[in-house]
């Protein structure tokens, strides 16, 4: 009994100085303003690669917390649930955190990750129109893309080339001003429904990140085309293989809803190696999915949140344990010294009968 009021006083005591009794932040608390936190960062504090977090957020689920879940966005939840009753919540959260409850070009802003690989730029987060990388990398003498997408890209190809196929790159890096005109001529040409669906709108575009590169296929005929992209054996490829370059299929046809793009199979995107790797295992095929679920700053702030109180809870176990032990070997070498001090009591009493 008395190792056991150890420990739990302990445990109580731990628990109370780490905050493990109130883990959520109150809705005031969550709803002030909180410095930008990018997916790099948080990884560097946390000491973590991005399969251990991704883990880390998953045993979470288990226990029954959905670690991405943000307060202050609790009625946009349950609104686009009830829209949406098909969708797994777990997905309506990730949705709502990037704004996909909200309508296209409705409720724009600016993206806050310019510089890395993983920034999201949809129908909500745009880019500045004076913005442009810093490292763009010549592919060729035509083409320009950040330096570890060109990287990536040529390693990519390399590796098509061996399995006999040919990737023929179209479109990278293109400017603000350039996407001024294509949306422009779109839009006169085509209306402006039809320009939405087929080109975005200046700022929105990918292809001003240098991380965005559109393919060609050779066709049975011989020429260079995107028609029937999906029908290629350079799609198949890509599809089995890109990810281990850090490339995603940015526009996939079943969530064209989400995106709000045509199908566009000769579109892809770099993310980085392990967002693209860990896309790929989770059969994750939507980036707004995985940006709501592990990158947006709020939920790496409530990740944060979640993890220290996990180690705290961990440290407080292991410090409860340490304590159980030191009782229980105090406890023994109480017993140890009682015995022995009997036994020489009774050695005395032997040793005093014979004399």
């Amino acid at each position: 009994m008395h190792v056991m009021k150890i420990i739990v006083s302990i445990i109580l005591s731990l628990l109370i100085l780490a905050g493990i009794s109130s883990p959520a932040l109150s809705a005031s608390e969550e709803n002030a303003s909180l410095p930008y936190l990018s997916l790099s960062e948080f990884l560097d504090e946390m000491d973590m690669d991005l399969e251990r977090f991704i883990a880390q957020m998953k045993e979470f689920a288990q226990s029954g917390v959905y670690p991405h879940y943000l307060e202050k966005n609790a009625a946009r939840y349950e609104a686009y649930r009830a829209e949406h009753p098909d969708i797994p919540f777990a997905n309506v959260i990730a949705y709502v955190n990037v704004d996909l409850d909200k309508e296209h070009y409705l409720d724009v802003k600016e993206a806050q990750d310019f510089t890395e690989s993983s920034i999201l730029l949809n129908k909500t987060f745009f880019l500045p129109s004076f913005w442009s990388p810093d490292d763009l990398t010549e592919i060729g003498s035509r083409y320009l893309m950040r330096a570890e997408a060109a990287e990536n890209i040529l390693l990519m190809q390399n590796a098509i080339t061996e399995d006999g196929l040919r990737l023929h790159i179209v479109s990278t890096y293109r400017p603000h001003e350039r996407q001024v005109s294509l949306y422009n001529r779109g839009a006169r040409s085509r209306g402006v429904a039809a320009a939405d669906r087929n080109y975005a709108r200046p700022g929105h575009s990918e292809h001003q990140t240098g991380l965005a590169v559109d393919l060609l296929h050779r066709s049975h005929g011989g020429s260079l085309t995107s028609a029937r992209f999906e029908n290629s054996e350079l799609f198949t490829w890509l599809m089995q293989n890109a990810h281990e370059y850090g490339f995603i299929l940015r526009y996939p046809e079943e969530y064209k809803e989400f995106h709000g793009y045509i199908f566009e199979p000769w579109h892809w995107r770099f993310v980085g190696v392990s967002i693209a790797t860990a896309m790929h295992n989770e059969k994750m095929a939507l980036y707004e999915e995985f940006y709501g679920r592990y990158i947006t700053s709020d939920v790496l702030h409530r990740a944060r949140e979640l993890i220290y109180e996990h180690r705290a809870a961990i440290d407080a176990e292991a410090a409860a344990v340490l304590a159980a032990e030191e009782a229980a070997a105090q406890e023994a070498q109480k017993r140890d010294k009682t015995i022995l001090r009997k036994d020489i009591i009774n050695g005395n009493k032997k040793t005093d009968s014979l004399l």
